[in-house]
Parts: structure tokens; sequence; C-alpha cells
């Protein structure tokens, strides 16, 4: 009986050792795939790891702190879709204000982040910060202040992402963390660069040379070169993106070394010394570590530089292949400046018909850009009318809530007092002359939004129409060298384009969206207008000067002032009226009297 109770003591402390031993190495996995984040693979190895232990010992809670480890990795994978499923998944068991719960609560948030869901990511940022300050864990607080930061700087708010980065900066420096605030400085200084402010961006980046003692990294450099640059101090710029390029070759940081070889031919393209600039981007290519998304631009810049040397050929072989790769990444504004370009070379080498399908494929992409920019300002204006709409709704529901509360009460009460009734009568009057002004404020809105959408197709119409006559007067003056049939055949292929009246009808159309009553007005003042005068009428009502004018008639400027002066004499104006002032006033004055 005693050996058998100590063999059974035997195997409960051999069971007690191996479980024990297992534990200490799922904690040493653990650890391992936390300090091993910036080695991705590595990382995700040793998390995968600390599951498998995990799932041994059937711990819920380890499973889901490894779990946390394994999210974490994927995000820094770039494999966001799937850190998402996993850090879901994890976060809601585990032990809440722990450590683990505090990561798996700041990887949403990056999630978030990369998804551009700036108000989720901001929210789960500021939860997170309040675990790790909880958990006196200052470093942690500091990221989460960076990343709100980040949040706000995506989305154009600098002044609050400046906000958010300070208190980073200045919570590291008074926990005596002044080795770990590179990055912070580096975000305050990008957010100078944005406003404008060049001498505070460049401060900060020199904090951050003398972190590091200048030694090491070399992005602060490129950003002082970006500085000097944009405040049009080539030199100066020259001298820092060389400086970055020496050390990140040191460094052997292909990276670095892209950025900062980019940046120099930059510089020497503005210089003029565009040998030197093909070295460069001859640089930067051969390295292979040119991202996607900026093999076109390199490309360009190649073809730019031998366009400056003269070298047509070598310069339309480069653009052509940027041309290419702009439509793999399908960059529309490289699509526009690439095509521009390649017909300017085609136009110096004569062949015009090339040229001008190159012209017009850029003014397409190029309106393309704009009316997108414009849809997605209408697209706003539209989003906030619905959040009013939705508040107005949501005040009116308020507003009826009252209205039944009061009815209540008046039932419960049966007729005590008159006055009562008169202060509920009050109440409901009120109730409803909110409503209704809320309902006239909305359709005041709603037609502001439609007058200026039709306001901004007019500009849009007016505008191409300039830039679709400049651009076939522009050709035209590369015609002055041709001679013969050919060059009459183009020529009236030209005219006939500028003649096209179906511009004119569209423009008419749009106009009379905006100015409903021009014409009417116009005409029962001054019946015998010629439609060409009744036409530069409506383009002076549109406040243009008297080139775009020129351009839009087709006539010389001074042509332009002759036809005004005609016109004036025509109306009967004094020598000292202003055309444009009383066609302003006509208009409303004809407004006024239709609607009376």
């Amino acid at each position: 009986m005693m050996i058998k109770n100590v063999f059974l003591l035997f195997c409960a402390f051999s069971i007690s050792i191996y479980s024990g031993a297992q534990s200490l190495q799922f904690e040493e996995a653990l650890s391992k795939a936390h300090l091993g984040r910036t080695n991705r693979d590595s990382a995700l190895l040793k998390a995968n790891r600390a599951f498998e232990l995990a799932q041994k010992e059937n711990s819920e809670e380890s499973i889901n702190k490894a779990l946390t480890y394994i999210g974490a990795a994927y995000y820094n994978r770039r494999e966001t879709d799937t850190a998402r499923f996993i850090l879901n998944k994890a976060r809601p068991s585990l032990k809440k204000g722990s450590f683990e719960h505090g990561m798996a609560t700041w990887y949403s948030g990056k999630v978030c982040l990369r998804s551009a869901k700036y108000d989720s990511a901001k929210q789960y940022y500021l939860q997170a910060k309040e675990i790790f300050a909880q958990l006196d864990s200052v470093l942690f607080v500091s990221n989460c202040l960076a990343e709100i930061g980040l949040t706000q700087g995506m989305q154009g708010n600098y002044s609050e992402a400046l906000k958010w980065f300070t208190q980073s900066y200045e919570n590291k420096l008074k926990n005596g963390l002044e080795a770990e605030t590179d990055d912070d400085l580096h975000n305050i200084a990008t957010v100078y660069m944005r406003q404008g402010s060049y001498d505070k961006a460049i401060e900060f980046f020199r904090k951050s040379i003398e972190l590091k003692d200048g030694e090491g990294d070399y992005s602060p450099y490129i950003g002082i070169g970006g500085a000097f640059n944009l405040q049009g101090i080539p030199d100066s710029a020259l001298f820092y993106y060389k400086k970055a390029y020496g050390m990140a070759s040191a460094e052997k940081a292909l990276g670095g070394v892209v950025s900062a070889a980019i940046n120099i031919s930059n510089i020497y393209f503005q210089k003029k010394e565009h040998r030197s600039a093909i070295d460069y981007l001859q640089i930067a290519s051969a390295t292979g570590a040119v991202s996607a998304r900026s093999v076109p631009s390199v490309y360009g810049e190649m073809g730019k530089n031998y366009f400056g040397l003269k070298m047509l050929d070598s310069a339309k072989y480069f653009l052509m292949l940027g041309l290419e790769e702009s439509f793999v990444v399908n960059n529309r504004q490289y699509k526009a400046e690439t095509s521009e370009f390649l017909s300017m070379i085609l136009a110096e080498q004569e062949k015009f018909e090339e040229a001008y399908d190159y012209a017009m494929m850029s003014m397409t992409y190029a309106d393309s850009i704009n009316r997108e920019r414009r849809d997605d300002a209408i697209t706003d204006q539209r989003v906030k009318l619905e959040t009013l709409k939705k508040q107005h709704e949501i005040d009116a529901l308020h507003a009826e809530n009252q209205i039944h509360q009061y009815k209540q009460l008046l039932l419960i009460i049966g007729g005590v007092s008159l006055t009562l009734i008169g202060v509920l009568a009050f109440f409901n009057l009120r109730s409803r002359t909110n409503l209704k002004q809320a309902k006239l404020e909305e359709e005041k809105a709603v037609l502001q939004l439609e007058l200026e959408k039709r306001q901004a197709q007019l500009s849009a119409h007016t505008l191409h129409m300039i830039h679709h006559k400049n651009g076939l007067e522009e050709i035209e003056q590369h015609l002055v060298e041709l001679d013969g049939v050919g060059k009459q055949k183009i020529k009236n292929v030209i005219s006939i384009n500028k003649a096209q009246e179906k511009d004119w009808d569209n423009f008419n159309n749009y106009f009379s969206d905006v100015h409903a009553q021009f014409f009417d007005i116009l005409k029962s003042h001054h019946q015998d207008l010629t439609q060409s005068e009744i036409r530069l009428c409506a383009l002076v009502r549109m406040n243009l000067a008297n080139n775009e004018i020129a351009t839009l008639l087709n006539i010389e400027p001074k042509s332009v002032k002759m036809a005004r002066y005609r016109l004036k004499k025509k109306l009967t104006l004094e020598e000292e009226q202003d055309l444009n002032s009383y066609i302003q006033k006509l208009e409303l004055a004809g407004s006024r009297m239709r609607q009376g």
C-alpha cells in the first residue's frame, strides 16, 4: 500500500513538472513572438508555436493570447483581412485590462486605419490607451496617441494630428523615454511640412538627427531636403538629398536609395541638368526596389529628361513605357501627364495626327480627374444634406414625442386649468413652426445644392471649350512651318472644330439652367440684338476675361474690345457705364418684375 502511494505521488510530481515546463515554453514562445514583431515571418512562426502549446494545455486564456500575436503578425505581413478575423475572434475572450487585451485592441485600430475606417480606428486606439494607462505602459500609451494623430492626419485634419503627435512626444519625454521619440519627431515635422511651416519642420527633422548623433537614419535628411525644395532652394535640397543617398547606400537600405535618388533627379531636372537626372533615375531603377506605383513616375521622369536633351526617340520610348505602366496601376494623373508630353514630342516630330490623339487623351484624363473631384465635392454636400435631413427627422420625432406627452398629460389632468391648456397650445404651435421652418431650410438647401451643381456644370463646360480651342490653336501654330495641301486640309478640320455649334448649344443649355430668364429679359429690353451680341452678353454675364471670350468666339482680344464697345453703343450706355454691371442689374430687375 505504501509503495502504491509513493508511486502515485511520483506520477503527480512528474505531471506537475511536465505541465510547468510546457507553460514555461508557452510564455517563452509568446515573448519571442512579441519581441520579434519586426521580423514578420519569425513572429508568425513563434506565435503559431505558442498557439500549439496553448492547445496542448487546453487553456482558453492562453489560446486567445497566442491568437492576439498571430493576428498582429498577419497585420505586419499586410494580410489585413486575416488579421481582422483573428483579432475579432480573440479580443472579446481576453481578460479585460490585460496586456494582450490592450494589444488586440490596438491592432484592431491599426486594421481599421489601414482600411480607412478612421472613426472606428480612433475608438479602438482610445480604448487601448486606457488599458495601457492602467498597466503603466508609457510607451504603448504614447503609441496609441501617435496612432490617433495618424487618423487625423490621413483625413487632412493637420491641427488635430499635431495635437496628438505632440502629446505622444511630450509623454515620452516626461517619462524619460527620449530615445524612443524618433517617430514622433518625424510625425510632427511632417505635419508642419503639410501646413507649410517649413522652418518648424526642419527644426524637428534636425532634432531627429541629433537624437541619433547624425548616424543611422537617412530619412530626416530626405525630409529636410523636401522642405528646402518646397521653399524653392534647390541647392540646399540637393545637399541633403545626397547626404541621405550616401547614408542609405552605406546601410544598403534600398528603399532609401530609391527615395533619395528620385529626389536628386528631380532637383537636377529643375536645374536642367538632364544627364545627371537620368543617371540617378537609372540608379533607382537598377535597385529593383522601386514600388509598382512609382514605376510609371520613374519612366516618365526619364522621358522628360531625354526630352530636355532633345533626344526625342529616347524620350518617346520611356514615356510610352511609363504610359503602359500607368495603365497597370490605373493612375489617371500619370496617364494625363505622360500623354501630354508624348503629344509635345510627336508635334516636334511633325506627326500631328498622333500628337492630336495624345493631346485629346491627356485632356480626357484631365477632365475625368476634375469631374471626379467635382462629383466628390457634390457627394460630400449631398451627405451633409442627408445628415441635416436625418437630424430634422430626429428633431421632428422628438417634437412629436413632446406633443404626445403633452396630450397624455392633458387627458390625465382633464382640463383642470385653462392656463395649462394655453401652455400646451403654445408649445404645440411652436413645435409645428419649428417643423415648418426646418422643412423650408431643407428645401432651400436642396435648391442651393442644385444651383451649385448647375453652376459647376456651366463652369466646367466653359473651361472645356476654352481648353479645346486653346489645344487646336497650339496645333495650328505647329502647322505654320508646313506647306502644301496637307496643311490646308488640317487647317480646314481645325476651323470646322472651332466653329462647332454643338458646344454652343450645350453652353446655352447649361447657362439657361443657372440664369433661367436671362435671354428672355435681355430680348424684352433690346429686341434688335443679334445672336452674336446675345452670346457676348452671356459671356460678359459670366465675368469672363477678354482673352477667354476671344478664345471662345475664335477672334482676337482686340476684336472683343471693339465688340463690347459696339454693344454698349447699341444698349445706349454712357461711356463711363460698366457693361458687366448693367447686364447684372438688368437681369436682377427683370427677375423681380416677373416674380411680382
